[in-house]
């Protein structure tokens, strides 16, 4: 699974995320389809500067897990503000990497989904008496 993968990797001995070296931009204005390249960046505890189009229908929070920006002059104080800022970076980097493990690792999911199919065959049964 990528984001045990992701966190075996970026992660200390301690825990935390280890010192992030970069920032990962996800500038999408447009498009179709499934947008989670953030997302992966995310899981291997990178701070992430994306557009509001790009996080639609993820469970992303501006200034918790990512930093939202929609115009050139806010895109780049953004990417300048993780780059020069270490404590926001790192606090946005973990954040986000939490929140990647939490909300979409692959058992959680299962276990979701097996939860509502269940559900659903004893919601049929049901109507079937």
């Amino acid at each position: 699974c990528l984001a045990r993968t992701a966190r075996a990797s970026r992660m200390s001995a301690d825990g935390t995320c280890q010192r992030p070296r970069s920032v990962v931009i996800a500038p999408v204005r447009l498009g179709a389809g499934m947008r989670g390249k953030h997302l992966e960046a995310m899981a291997m505890c990178k701070p992430v500067v994306a557009t509001t189009f790009c996080v639609e229908g993820t469970a992303c929070s501006h200034e918790r897990d990512i930093l939202l920006a929609d115009d050139a002059d806010s895109f780049a104080h953004s990417v300048v503000r993780l780059l020069t800022d270490r404590e926001t970076s790192e606090r946005i980097a973990r954040s986000g990497m939490e929140l990647v493990h939490r909300e979409y690792d692959w058992d959680t999911n299962a276990a979701r989904m097996e939860t509502h199919l269940v559900q659903c065959v004893r919601d049929y049964e049901a109507a079937r008496k």
